[in-house]
């Protein structure tokens, strides 16, 4: 609803909305560049598996996550040139069509960043978050000295506010 977006939208700009967190720190190098073992011919990441079999193994440097995505926990909102733009995308390299993944939403914003579209700031007027990885009580009840640095909240959000002054009472959604 905010004039930006819809303007945006009117002009058929693709539109990737949601809460944006970084790729970055202790917690995505454990999850996207570390390897967890290997067997049987595969080579296991965190959150996804490939075949040294299937003829399309690549070089680690080539899995490459993008430095902005937005959290499925809560979804993520496409506007239909952005969906249109995935769907053709999807069996490109830089989708990761063979990748068996349980970190969708990283592998999404990989997607539509090989072609340009990052995640837009939908926070309210105020800086207020609306869309929200975890229940309304969790997010207002939470204090800063509750989380550590090393938590993957805390490293991957981009804004991070604590208690009542986290969510916007315009929120679309919460996990």
């Amino acid at each position: 609803g905010s004039a930006p977006i819809a303007a945006a939208n009117a002009a058929g700009t693709p539109l990737f909305l949601g809460r944006r967190f970084h790729f970055t720190g202790e917690v995505a190098t454990q999850v996207w560049g570390a390897t967890l073992g290997r067997s049987r011919g595969r080579e296991r990441w965190h959150g996804f598996e490939r075949r040294a079999s299937s003829g399309v193994h690549r070089d680690r440097e080539e899995w490459t996550p993008p430095p902005i995505f937005n959290s499925g926990g809560p979804g993520y909102t496409l506007n239909r040139a952005a969906l249109s733009l995935l769907v053709s995308l999807l069996d490109t390299p830089a989708c990761h069509p063979t990748a068996r993944v349980s970190t969708e939403d990283v592998f999404v914003g990989a997607c539509l960043w090989s072609r340009g579209i990052s995640p837009r700031d939908t926070r309210d007027e105020e800086g207020r978050e609306r869309y929200h990885p975890f229940t309304p009580e969790q997010h207002i009840r939470a204090l800063p000295q509750d989380l550590p640095t090393s938590d993957w909240y805390r490293q991957y959000a981009i804004g991070l506010r604590f208690g009542i002054d986290c969510c916007s009472p315009r929120s679309v959604a919460f996990h």
